[in-house]
């Protein structure tokens, strides 16, 4: 695994100061994308703007930061809710998240449904910041592409996952 160090500069850390701004997940709560509860407040980058009842990634990588009371001590799961973008020429998506720069997930997502992805996340994986728990969490769609190009609609977004739904927990034992 890759260290956090590694992919976190000192530009990258000061955008996980805004999280101590932000109102705290709370572990078992699930949240939702779109206009309302999670809006675009916890939003990096690579995002469109949120819809009535999910939010679409725009461009290949999408970030979110997640910020929580104090660091996790046990292993957690994060899992998120979504629809990946196929058309009749992009036939899957592949997805990978990252968090706080360690690969936490992969998917391959090769059917146009609702799917429950899920991934652990380890308690070092966390960053200590004032006794809260940061996490900037980053999926990176690399197949992510344009309506207007493959659809010929005149979307301009890069969408590759439109996600519904957030959830994190600790993680079964």
């Amino acid at each position: 695994m890759s260290s956090a160090k590694s992919h976190f500069g000192g530009a990258e850390l000061e955008h996980l100061v805004r999280a101590r701004e932000l109102p705290d997940f709370e572990l078992g709560v699930t949240r939702f994308f779109g206009q309302g509860d999670l809006n675009a407040r916890y939003f990096e980058r690579g995002w469109a703007l949120p819809e009535e009842n999910h939010s679409w990634n725009d461009g290949i990588d999408a970030s979110l930061i997640i910020s929580l009371k104090s660091c996790p001590t046990q292993t957690c799961s994060l899992k998120i809710r979504g629809i990946p973008y196929l058309t009749e020429n992009i036939q899957s998506q592949d997805m990978t998240l990252y968090v706080n720069g360690h690969r936490a997930g992969f998917w391959r997502l090769d059917t146009r449904q609702t799917y429950l992805l899920v991934a652990e996340i380890a308690p070092e994986f966390w960053f200590d910041r004032n006794g809260k728990g940061l996490a900037k969490c980053v999926w990176h769609t690399p197949g992510s592409a344009k309506p207007s190009e493959t659809c010929g609609i005149s979307d301009q977004r890069q969408l590759g996952f439109c996600f519904q739904e957030i959830t994190l927990e600790i993680w079964p034992q």
